[in-house]
C-alpha cells in the first residue's frame, strides 16, 4: 500500500490517494479535479472508489468531475447526507472549482469493512465536526478528515457540528487505537496518535 497526498483548493485540503498495484481509492477529493486526474494519469492509477470523510465543500468539491471521468462509486457517512445536499453557500463559494457532488452510492454508518485493492478498509464513525464524519482505518494509518489535526481539532460551528461529540470521538474512539498509528488529517501535516495524546493542547 502506498499513500500519496495531493493538496487541493483554496483551503489546502489533503486529498489522499491510497494505491496498490496500479489501482487506488481517493479520500477527500475536495477541489482541483484536473490536478487529481493529472496525478492519477502520471502514476497510471485506476481509481476504484471515492470516499469523503464528511460533507463539507472542501472535501467533496471534485467528486462530480471524478465520477464523470472514471465512473466510480462515491461513499460518505449516512448522517451527512442531508447536509451534503444543502451545502453552506459561503463555504462552497470559497472553492473555485467546486461542483455539487453526485448523490452518494454508498452511505456509511461506521463499523463497515470494505475490501478494495486487497485491503481491508475499516470505517469508524467519529461524529462531531459533522454528524456523519467518519475516519478511515487502513493497516497502520487512520484518515481522520477534520476531526483531529496535528495539535488541533476540527471546527464545530458549521451545521451539525457538536464539540462534545467531537471530543468524545477523539478520546473514546481514535485514542483507543494503538499509539503508533499514523494520523492523516484533512488539513496540515500527518502525526501519530501518541503525539496528539501528549501534545494536543485542545485535548488537555
Amino acid at each position: 500500500m502506498k499513500i500519496s497526498n495531493i493538496i487541493v483548493g483554496e483551503l489546502y485540503t489533503n486529498c489522499y490517494i491510497i494505491s496498490n498495484n496500479y489501482e487506488c481509492i481517493i479520500i477527500d477529493p475536495g477541489a482541483e479535479p484536473g490536478k487529481i486526474i493529472d496525478f492519477l494519469e502520471s502514476m497510471k492509477l485506476t481509481p476504484k472508489l471515492l470516499i469523503s470523510t464528511h460533507y463539507h465543500a472542501d472535501h467533496v468539491g471534485a467528486v462530480k468531475n471524478l465520477i464523470e471521468k472514471y465512473d466510480i462509486q462515491f461513499a460518505i457517512g449516512k448522517n451527512d447526507l442531508n447536509f451534503l445536499e444543502a451545502q453552506p453557500t459561503w463555504l462552497s463559494n470559497l472553492i473555485s472549482t467546486y461542483e455539487k457532488p453526485t448523490s452518494p452510492d454508498i452511505l456509511l454508518l461506521g463499523g463497515e469493512t470494505i475490501n478494495v485493492l486487497g485491503l481491508d478498509i475499516k470505517i469508524i464513525s467519529t461524529p462531531g465536526h459533522s454528524p456523519g464524519s467518519i475516519s478511515i482505518y487502513i493497516e497502520n494509518s487512520i484518515f481522520t478528515g477534520d476531526i483531529l489535526f496535528k495539535n488541533g481539532i476540527g471546527r464545530v460551528d458549521l451545521p451539525g457540528g457538536d464539540i462534545n461529540q467531537e471530543i468524545s470521538s477523539i478520546k473514546e474512539i481514535i485514542f483507543k487505537l494503538p499509539n503508533e498509528i499514523d494520523v492523516y488529517p484533512g488539513h496540515g501535516e500527518k502525526t501519530k496518535i501518541i503525539c496528539e495524546k501528549n501534545d494536543n493542547i485542545h485535548l488537555k
